[in-house]
This record gives structure tokens, sequence and C-alpha cells, in this order.
């Protein structure tokens, strides 16, 4: 009997940096940091199967996405988006 592949392994990993964000310096800065991300793909032998893990800010840092200060204004604090924390998952695709 003939051995079959068993597929097809795929890695990738991104590393983000961000510089120090400073909307306004006299009201706060950001300081700068890096978001990691990762992912393993499994191809079947036929590519009609594929399987990855994944996880998005693998180091679980917490940062804004963006930042609106007003604390010099009548509100008197800053505004943000958290961004979001570790995700991590499973995608299984089926191409026809």
């Amino acid at each position: 009997m003939p051995a079959t592949s068993p597929g097809s392994i795929s890695y990738s990993a991104t590393f983000d940096p961000v510089n120090n964000i400073a909307p306004n310096p006299t009201e706060g800065v950001q300081n700068g940091y890096t978001v990691m991300n990762g992912r393993i793909t499994w191809n079947s032998p036929s590519t009609d199967w594929e399987v990855a893990l994944y996880a998005l800010n693998l180091t679980n840092k917490v940062y804004f996405n963006g930042k609106l200060p007003l604390i010099g204004s009548a509100l008197g604090h800053a505004q943000g988006n958290v961004a979001p924390p570790r995700e991590v998952g499973v995608t299984v695709t089926r191409n026809f």
C-alpha cells in the first residue's frame, strides 16, 4: 500500500510595534508597545480541508486603539477604545 501525504503545515507570526502615542503631550502619552499574533495551519493533501489554530495579542497586552484627551475640556477626562484581550481560536475551512 503506497504511503499517503499527511498534508502540509504552515505557520506565521507577526510582531507589530507601535511607538509612543501622544495625541496631546500635556494630557498624557501612551507608551509604545508590541502586539504579537500567531497562526499554525494544516492543509489536507487534496487541499479540500484547512484547520488553523490562531492567537491574537499573545502577550495579552492592555493598550488603546485610540484615545481622545478631554482633560482640558469641561468633561475633565480622557476617552479611549481599549484593544481586545488575548484571543485564541480554531478555524475549519472546507473548499469546494
